[in-house]
C-alpha cells in the first residue's frame, strides 16, 4: 500500500524564548513524500499457499502455527481483521 506524508516546515534553529523566528531560521515549503507500507498481509488469498507458508506468516505475526490448512487460514484471516 501506498501512503503520502505530507512534512510541514519547522524551525532549522530555536529561536530565544519568546521570540518569533524569521524566515531564515526556517526549513523550506511542504514537502510530500509517498513511501511504501507492509500491510501485513503479503498473500492475495491465503488458500494458494502451502502450509510451510502459512505458518512461516504466522511466525512472523507470533500467532500460533499449529492445526490442518483451515485453521491456519482463518487464524490469518482472523488477524488480518483486528
Amino acid at each position: 500500500m501506498r501512503v503520502k506524508h505530507t512534512l510541514e516546515a519547522a524551525p532549522l534553529t530555536s529561536p530565544p524564548p519568546g521570540e518569533v523566528p524569521d524566515s531564515g531560521t526556517l526549513a523550506s515549503a511542504p514537502v510530500e513524500i509517498e513511501t511504501e507500507v507492509e500491510t501485513g498481509n503479503r498473500f492475495k488469498d491465503y488458500t494458494e499457499c502451502t502450509v510451510v507458508e502459512l505458518r512461516d506468516e504466522l511466525h512472523g505475526r507470533h500467532l500460533p502455527v499449529s492445526g490442518n490448512k483451515s485453521k491456519l487460514i482463518a487464524r490469518l484471516e482472523a488477524d488480518d481483521e483486528s
